[in-house]
């Protein structure tokens, strides 16, 4: 085998007993494929660059608990912040799976002041960019913009955060897509 876990041919497609449960075999001309000799064992890694970057920052906790860490870069007149939490794929409920990667999209998916179509076009009408994910231990929602526009980005941020519309048609159309991988 190539580097991965070895399976008889009798056992090619049935479960396997490993830590943690069942694992499916995997079968077809994939499972017979071996790594090219010219490839070598282990992945190529570039030497470590040689460059010293100061990324200093202060800390500052609010009065309502929340850090929150400037770092800041006057070269350019370009403002992003971003907003973290412990609250990601591993505080789902079992049952509901994908819950927390659906509220992330759902959010900035319209608010009850604007709905979906409204807030993308007065974030481009201002160059400003809005996002939102969860991963497996996190999530996150950013703002980024011209720093004549960050007073309004952090509105329209808050305003997403505080006020989502979880409006039921963009959930259908978003559950839609997630569903066929779009």
């Amino acid at each position: 085998g190539g580097g991965g876990d070895e399976a008889s041919e009798e056992d090619a497609g049935e479960e396997q007993d490993v830590e943690g449960g069942l694992r499916a075999t995997a079968t077809g001309p994939k499972a017979e494929a071996e790594r090219p000799e010219w490839m070598g064992s282990e992945p190529p890694v570039a030497a470590a660059l040689d460059v010293d970057i100061d990324i200093s920052g202060q800390e500052i906790t609010l009065e309502n608990g929340l850090k929150m860490i400037v770092v800041e870069n006057h070269e350019v007149p370009f403002v992003t912040a971003a907003l973290r939490l412990r609250a990601g794929a591993y505080t789902e409920p079992g049952d509901f799976p994908g819950t927390a990667s659906m509220a992330a999209n759902m959010i900035t998916r319209g608010t009850v002041a604007r709905d979906a179509e409204a807030l993308a076009k007065e974030l481009e009408s201002h160059g400003i960019g809005l996002n939102a994910n969860a991963g497996a231990d996190g999530a996150a929602v950013s703002v980024s913009s011209v720093k004549g526009e960050f007073d309004r980005a952090m509105r329209l941020m808050a305003e997403v955060i505080q006020v989502p519309a979880f409006d039921e048609k963009e959930f259908t159309t978003l559950r839609s897509q997630m569903l066929v991988g779009k």
